[in-house]
């Protein structure tokens, strides 16, 4: 799964998976040449590999959106960054060249099974739901829920 972390909800959310297994965080920053083409990349990948998505837990953060994370998720010296983190501590920081096939190979690489078992689950508890007849209205917000999201999309600041 991928979250773009924009409020303190997601910042939970991404706090309670940080502690519990293994995701990978990419900062970013809108007003930043080389986070904008790293973000072109991560949303190819999140359009045509979404399978690599739905075995991980990968959380975007853009620096204007810092305030919602724990304080220990915050000491990023330099954007764009993508690392992951185990069990609350960081596993490895991505150092290769930014390509589609090395993004791909580090979420891959760095993917947590514990989060492909729950989708599984969740995948399997929604296709037995969507195909219940007496509940209509749950099979519907069912498959909202479960609804690919729509890929990140960076706009160039209108700062002058």
């Amino acid at each position: 799964m991928y979250i773009e972390v924009k409020s303190k909800i997601d910042g939970g959310f991404l706090e309670e998976k940080k502690n519990n297994d293994t995701i990978v965080i990419v900062y970013h920053w809108n007003s930043c040449g080389h986070c904008k083409i790293l973000m072109d990349m991560f949303e190819d990948l999140l359009m045509y590999q979404s399978n690599i998505f739905n075995k991980s837990n990968v959380f975007g953060v853009e620096y204007d959106n810092f305030k919602y994370l724990p304080n220990e998720l915050t000491d990023v010296n330099a954007f764009p960054m993508i690392i992951a983190y185990e069990n609350g501590k960081k596993k490895e920081e991505f150092k290769e060249q930014r390509t589609k096939e090395n993004l791909e190979k580090f979420i891959k690489k760095n993917s947590s099974k514990s989060s492909s078992e729950v989708s599984s689950k969740s995948s399997s508890k929604s296709s037995s739901k969507s195909s219940s007849k007496s509940s209509s209205k749950s099979s519907s917000s069912n498959s909202k829920s479960t609804r690919k999201r729509k890929p990140l999309k960076i706009y160039p600041s209108s700062k002058k």
